[in-house]
C-alpha cells in the first residue's frame, strides 16, 4: 500500500525535514504533504468536486476513516 500523509505544521518543521532528507541522502519512508494551516489543507481537498470523492477513504493512523461520516 503507498501511504501520503497529509498534516499540518510550521514551515519550518517542514524544511527541517526537507534539509535533513537532503543532508542525508534518506527520504522519510512515505510521501508527506504539509499545510501551513487546517483552512489552507481544507480549501486544497475542496477546491475541486472531484477531489471531495477522496475524503471518506482518509485513514488516520489508528487506521479508522474519521471522515467517511461527513460524507
Amino acid at each position: 500500500m503507498k501511504i501520503v500523509t497529509l498534516d499540518v505544521r510550521t514551515p519550518g518543521d517542514a524544511m527541517a525535514d526537507f534539509t535533513r532528507a537532503w543532508e542525508t541522502g534518506k527520504p522519510e519512508g512515505s510521501a508527506r504533504i504539509s499545510f501551513a494551516t487546517p483552512e489552507l489543507l481544507w480549501r486544497v481537498l475542496t477546491d475541486c468536486p472531484g477531489r471531495t470523492k477522496l475524503i471518506p477513504s482518509f485513514k488516520n493512523n489508528t487506521n479508522e476513516s474519521p471522515y467517511s461520516s461527513m460524507f
